[in-house]
């Protein structure tokens, strides 16, 4: 694993009047050059934007395909946004960090839930967490 792609629900969290606690000590925490956001994240963030009053990435098409088929087989269907972060992230080596852990659990791919109780997420390597103070991407 090399790093986070992080949900859309992560970054609407950071931005909430009252954010969970667990999420924002684990953004604090995580190394800013390990998170990652996807073009599709940012496009449902301004998908969300739009609609208020008033107001370089490449994903693999076989490998969503193929994650697609795999689920539907499993009877246990993944939308089409699910199934191409949970692409992105493996094809980058990236733990996909959401609140929507069982969306994404008809595809092999890692992810983490920042929602969680804080013991448990300290189960991650420790060599990926270093003092951070904002969610970036790629240089």
């Amino acid at each position: 694993m090399s790093g986070f792609l992080l949900d859309t629900n992560c970054i609407s969290e950071l931005v909430r009047s009252k954010p969970d606690s667990n999420v924002t000590t684990w953004i604090e925490d995580a190394e800013e050059s390990l998170l990652y956001l996807s073009v599709l994240t940012l496009g449902e963030i301004r998908k969300g934007l739009a609609s208020l009053p008033q107001g370089k990435e490449e994903v693999s098409s076989k490998r969503g395909s193929k994650l697609t088929a795999n689920a539907k087989a499993k009877g246990k269907p993944i939308s089409t946004i699910g199934v191409l972060l949970a692409a992105t992230a493996i094809q980058h080596d990236l733990t996909l960090v959401s609140r929507n852990v069982g969306d994404f659990a008809p595809v092999p791919v890692q992810v983490l839930n920042p929602w969680e109780h804080r013991s448990q997420m300290d189960k991650l390597d420790k060599s990926l967490i270093r003092i951070g103070t904002r969610v970036g991407g790629s240089e």
